[in-house]
């Protein structure tokens, strides 16, 4: 059972639950088309707030990545670089297979290098070999 948001967060992720009752596939695939919808909408924050929602609604989700990737670039947009490059190493798996984890360190080694952090932009491209 799912506890009640709080603070900041608490209605939030309300406009996604009325369009994804359940937590089932289809439940799933909605959330995620609609919460990457946001951003393009202009409603980062709505975005932002209801990240955590989805993460802890479909834990075993295979769009976790994907959502990362795009908190990521919406935080570097927002220019809280050092936000959205935490949020690419804990989305990135340990072996880095994936076309999603590549995406993810491409996107990770192109922000170290805009901030100039060379010597990371370096392990993270040796990464993605």
């Amino acid at each position: 059972m799912r506890q009640k948001a709080t603070g900041p967060n608490a209605g939030a992720a309300a406009p996604f639950a009325q369009l994804t009752p359940g937590a089932d596939e289809q439940a799933e695939n909605a959330y995620f088309n609609v919460q990457l919808s946001q951003p393009r909408l202009g409603k980062a924050d709505i975005f932002l707030k209801a990240e955590a929602d989805f993460e802890t609604r479909f834990p075993l989700s295979t769009h976790q990545k994907q959502v990362a990737l795009a908190q990521g670039v919406l935080l570097t947009g927002l220019g809280k670089t050092d936000e959205a490059k935490a949020v690419y190493q804990k989305a990135i798996g340990a072996g880095a297979a994936t076309p999603d984890d590549q995406a993810l360190l491409k996107q990770l080694a192109d922000l170290q290098y805009q901030t100039h952090d060379l010597d990371g932009a370096l392990e993270t491209c040796r990464k993605s070999i």
